[in-house]
């Protein structure tokens, strides 16, 4: 199977254990009709969604091509590598020796993704999403129980089925109940992402120098530590950007896949604060 089965058949597996949880929605319902109705999946004579069988042979997976273009996102595998080898290195063995390697990292990937094209073209339709599906992605925000135990459920599915260590995607849901209200006052900005991935890059390489130049006490290694541990969700953020026009728009209704990628702005800027 290629990539873009592996993930389709992959948000299928999530969404029937939703349905037997009893904690699926809309989104789910549809996207395992869909796969009835083409074949992709068999029900036991029970007629419970437990007992599903999901074919992967090419006549029975579902068609990537309806969902997306996942050749198209090529920032998708190089920035999500990026992410778990930060969050790595910083939650590892001695983390305060692989600050520099860290920021190193860091800044190579964002010089990288600046240069893609796929990166700029998934960040115009997660603003045309954002656009289409504002008030939706308003009630959600607004709703602060929906947001925390919902949304970021989910949210904690694209994440891992993106191929993000489930550590750090759980790292990154919990931090994202801590910027709720950036992210409600982000819906109102039009494009703030690329921008700030560029301040970012250039907040980076200063601190490779800094890193390079001073030896740091262990007050300031530890203050350092936490600051690349924000610039790794950014960077997180940023594969929520390019999974939200991907793996979101399958396991999210639109309003959700929007949402998701204001939340990776929010990251993002997050990470620009210096203490």
């Amino acid at each position: 199977m290629d990539d873009s089965k592996i993930l389709l058949t992959l948000a299928l597996i999530a969404a029937l254990k939703r349905l037997a949880d009893g904690t699926s929605d809309d989104s789910d319902i549809h996207l395992i009709q869909q796969a009835i109705e083409r074949g992709a999946i068999e029900i036991s004579a029970s007629d419970e969604f437990q007992g599903a069988i999901i074919k992967t042979n090419s006549e029975g997976t579902l068609s990537s091509e309806e969902y997306f273009s996942f050749a198209e996102n090529s920032a998708c595998s190089y920035v999500i590598s990026a992410t778990n080898q930060m969050y790595s290195l910083l939650n590892g063995e001695y983390p305060e020796q692989q600050l520099t390697k860290v920021v190193q990292i860091g800044r190579t990937t964002l010089n990288r993704l600046l240069d893609d094209q796929a990166f700029y073209r998934n960040v115009a339709k997660a603003i045309r999403l954002r656009e289409e599906n504002y008030h939706d992605c308003k009630t959600i925000v607004e709703d602060v129980e929906h947001f925390a135990k919902f949304f970021l459920s989910r949210e904690w599915d694209v994440l891992v089925i993106g191929g993000i260590n489930p550590d750090l995607a759980s790292d990154i849901t919990y931090q994202a109940t801590k910027l709720r209200e950036s992210v409600r006052d982000l819906l109102n900005h039009r494009d703030g992402i690329i921008g700030n991935v560029r301040r970012l890059r250039v907040q980076l390489s200063k601190l490779v120098d800094e890193l390079e130049r001073i030896e740091l006490g262990d007050k300031n290694r530890e203050k350092t530590k936490q600051r690349l541990l924000r610039i790794t969700y950014a960077v997180g953020g940023v594969s929520t950007v390019v999974l939200n026009v991907t793996v979101g728009t399958i396991l999210f209704s639109p309003a959700g896949s929007a949402l998701s990628s204001v939340v990776g702005g929010a990251f993002i800027q997050e990470a620009m604060k210096i203490d």
